[in-house]
């Protein structure tokens, strides 16, 4: 049985885990890989550069250019979502069919995309579940309903 894949987006570079976000992003990246699960790491850049360790955790990592300043305002958007709405992101996310998982408000800019339509969005809280060690997921072919991902993180969170 081959890992199942999920992609996590970080709303900044997780390594060093050493401060309050991030901590909780490169243990759930952690936990998730060694449940076997084939974790692809997408992270925003600015000010922390690319990091090698987070191949560690990850048998992916993706950078993007988080882009500053009045240029990315819109009406539509909070500036802090709106200028994490990188194009290769969403590209990189529509390659497959696996789970995505937005960690924070910060990292949606995408969430609710047709073009995300048929992929599952993982809920927030199945990221409490990963870092509370529950036996998680062995993310298999039986999983790939949305449906039963929500349900399965629901159970987790109750335990």
């Amino acid at each position: 049985m081959s890992a199942q894949r999920i992609h996590i987006v970080s709303f900044d570079v997780p390594y060093p885990a050493d401060y309050g976000g991030v901590i909780d992003i490169y243990f759930t990246c952690r936990a998730l890989t060694r449940l076997g699960a084939e974790v692809v790491l997408h992270c925003f850049q600015y000010g922390r550069p690319a990091r090698r360790e987070l191949l560690d955790i990850a048998s992916e990592v993706h950078y993007y250019d988080r882009p500053r300043g009045k240029g990315i305002l819109s009406r539509h958007m909070p500036y802090i979502t709106g200028s994490r709405a990188h194009p290769d992101l969403l590209a990189r996310l529509q390659q497959d069919q696996a789970p995505i998982l937005f960690e924070g408000l910060h990292t949606t800019a995408f969430l609710g995309h047709p073009l995300l339509a048929t992929i599952s969005i993982l809920p927030a809280e199945m990221t409490r579940a990963v870092n509370k060690a529950q036996p998680l997921v062995h993310l298999s072919a039986q999983t790939q309903s949305g449906n039963y991902l929500r349900q399965l993180a629901q159970q987790l969170v109750k335990t």
